[in-house]
């Protein structure tokens, strides 16, 4: 018989399976071992997470303000850790970019409606020690602490019955409840006190009208304002505030920024625009100028897209340029800077303190869509992610931007000592505010209060607040939808 070439190959293997398969009765073959995977090849993450990556590297590429030193091929088929991804994709320049996937707390944060004891807090550490303690910049009205008689200055050494240490000084604004313990400054010694009080957190608008009033001084009537955040819903009461600077007829204002890490454009637009002359709101004159990626710059450009903000005159009440004393340290940021930058050009602004943050960009949140009835709707699979990437920097109607060393102030004073701290905000002996009322009066300012030694035994560390890391310094414009392609449904 003749067999086929395929026939002649294959009936000895038969032949030699066969001898093998009968001889494996009294002495079995081992069973193969299949072969080890390549450790340098990646392994393929589930579809979920790599829609997550997508997202992520889509939002960067087109609309990040360094989208130029993005890598050129980014596998979002192996990067089994979203967030990892994205801090290896974050420019050195960007500590202000966040992902999060809790879109519900990121637009609570933004918002100022989200839960919270109500207290802005800084922190101080004891001399020789792990040890340290939190003081109270202010509170925020009708709030758990302000209902608790809590009260700028207050010092606490303790929470939860634990040392307030770097490992647990958080423990100050997580929830449900947290119970401090009081200290109190004899001297230049904090000395623990008998006095407690718990705290329970609660769902609320954290209103950033903190406190205003009007300070007659040697002829002039001086309306004061402390401002914590740019948040839209504050507007109504702000135009009130202003609305009683008119009816008792300031002549100057003292806005103090020194605990505001910034906020949204709209909101910077509408402040700016009750400050700034009559003729430049009423003429929409340009507030300040966006500055995008080269790719999306050329996008607004074929689109004729104007990237101006411009004056508002649609706020209720104006104080037609009244000369601006505004009070910075390092936390300003942002809508604070640029509120300062873009009011020079039309008016006397003259800032108190120290330097700014120095955050010279803005940016937009990003939200992980689908196509649904030709319209982008969250998607029902990742909306719950969020970016909030840096997308713009600002500039002036003149050209001019904020450096990354922030604005340098008029008439510089040195941050407070921790006695000055527990003057109430406003208090015309406030160091920054008696600085403001002598450029204005022309009179001299009152002697600082000192600790008691040169070395106290204890050193404010600022800077350190525990604010929330999308609150550090922001600028936000809006919530932008990213279409993002194969579903794992």
């Amino acid at each position: 018989m003749r067999y086929s070439t395929w026939q002649r190959l294959l009936i000895p293997v038969l032949l030699v399976s066969s001898l093998i398969a009968s001889c494996g009765k009294d002495n079995p073959a081992p069973t193969p071992t299949p072969p080890s995977p390549d450790p340098g090849t990646p392994t393929e993450v589930p579809l979920k997470t790599q829609r997550i990556n997508r997202f992520i590297v889509e939002a960067m590429r087109n609309r990040y303000l360094w989208n130029s030193g993005l890598p050129s091929e980014i596998d979002i088929t192996s990067e089994s850790d979203p967030a990892a991804l994205f801090k290896r994709l974050r420019n050195p320049q960007d500590s202000w970019s966040v992902l999060s996937d809790n879109i519900q707390q990121t637009q609570g944060e933004f918002t100022n409606e989200t839960r919270s004891y109500g207290y802005e807090l800084t922190f101080g550490k004891f001399n020789n020690s792990e040890n340290m303690f939190a003081v109270v910049l202010f509170t925020y009205p009708d709030s758990p602490a302000a209902k608790a008689g809590i009260k700028r200055g207050d010092i606490f050494i303790r929470v939860n019955d634990m040392e307030i240490t770097m490992n647990t000084y958080m423990n100050l604004f997580r929830f449900p409840n947290v119970s401090l313990q009081y200290g109190h400054l004899e001297g230049n010694t904090i000395y623990p006190a008998t006095q407690t009080t718990t705290l329970t957190g609660t769902e609320m608008y954290l209103d950033p009208v903190i406190t205003y009033s009007v300070i007659d001084r040697a002829g002039h009537k001086i309306g004061y304002l402390c401002y914590s955040d740019f948040v839209s819903k504050s507007i109504g009461r702000l135009e009130k505030v202003f609305s009683t600077f008119q009816q008792q007829q300031v002549t100057e204002i003292i806005l103090d920024l020194r605990y505001n890490p910034g906020g949204e454009v709209s909101a910077m637009a509408k402040l700016s625009s009750m400050l700034a002359p009559k003729s430049a709101v009423e003429s929409h004159s340009v507030l300040q100028t966006r500055i995008y990626n080269k790719e999306y710059t050329e996008y607004l450009r074929q689109t004729g897209t104007d990237v101006n903000d411009y004056f508002d005159p649609s706020v209720a009440v104006n104080l037609n340029g009244l000369p601006l004393y505004t009070l910075t340290e390092s936390s300003p940021a942002s809508a604070s800077e640029s509120l300062i930058l873009c009011l020079k050009p039309y008016m006397t602004v003259k800032q108190v303190g120290s330097s700014t943050a120095g955050k010279y960009c803005g940016g937009s949140l990003f939200q992980p869509a689908v196509q649904q009835g030709g319209q982008l709707v969250p998607d029902p699979e990742i909306g719950n992610w969020v970016l909030y990437l840096m997308t713009f920097k600002t500039a002036d109607a003149n050209g001019k931007s904020i450096s990354s060393s922030g604005l340098y102030p008029d008439i510089w004073t040195s941050s407070l000592t921790l006695p000055e701290l527990k003057l109430p905000l406003g208090d015309p002996l406030d160091p920054f505010i008696a600085k403001a009322i002598a450029a204005i009066t022309g009179h001299s300012t009152p002697t600082r209060i000192e600790t008691k030694s040169a070395d106290p035994g204890f050193t404010l560390l600022r800077g350190l607040t525990g604010q929330p890391e999308t609150r550090s310094g922001w600028l936000i414009d809006s919530t932008v939808m990213i279409p993002v392609t194969g579903a794992s449904r």
